[in-house]
């Protein structure tokens, strides 16, 4: 029974990076002879209605780049927005607390002083003000977005330094009687700066 679960387990597996390769087949961007390499960085998956992806990319310097991305036509009009990675953190004021505290009598060693039936005596009361932050950490600035730009690519001349850099995919959401899944290319073509 366990090898039959495992077999089976093993060739769902299977089938499901099977399909994953078939998006690499499909000539889905029309790319021209433009002199950019799109062997490198280059990605090819899977993606259905109202789905989103990130892919992390590196940009080396001194090498201009060229992204494309597209998808099956019945996926709609792809988006993408590409942004450099940075993290900016801030701390920010969640909340102030104010509370009363009991202030008692201390030793000249800053022990708490006890009376005559243990217990320590007690001086007065302070208010203490305690302050609770959070810190918001933002990831990048947007250089690029299709959907403002109305263009499915997007090129850098000359890279002045090595910059990491993220594509965020997002298909369309539409209504459809079927949930299938298209593939979705994301070309990464790069060349040496003149």
């Amino acid at each position: 029974m366990i090898k039959k679960l495992i077999f089976t387990i093993a060739a769902i597996s299977g089938f499901a990076l099977l399909a994953e390769a078939q998006c690499y087949k499909k000539a889905l961007c029309a790319t021209t002879a433009d002199g950019y390499d799109y062997t490198g960085q280059s990605t090819f998956t899977k993606l259905m209605s109202g789905d989103t992806a990130q892919f992390d990319l590196i940009f080396y310097s001194s090498k201009d780049y060229k992204i494309i991305v597209c998808g099956e036509d019945f996926l709609g009009d792809v988006q993408f927005s590409i942004f450099y990675k940075t993290k900016e953190a801030t701390k920010e004021i969640k909340e102030i607390m104010k509370r009363k505290e009991t202030v008692f009598k201390v030793d000249e060693y800053g022990q708490k002083m006890y009376d005559g039936n243990y217990n320590p005596i007690v001086e007065g009361e302070k208010w203490v003000v305690d302050t609770v932050w959070i810190t918001r950490v933002t990831t990048g600035n947007i250089i690029f977005d299709s959907k403002d730009e109305g263009k499915s690519f997007w090129e850098i001349q000359k890279v002045d330094r090595t910059k990491r850099v993220v594509v965020q995919v997002v298909v369309p959401k539409i209504e459809q009687d079927k949930f299938d899944k298209g593939c979705i290319s994301v070309l990464i073509g790069y060349k040496n700066s003149r």
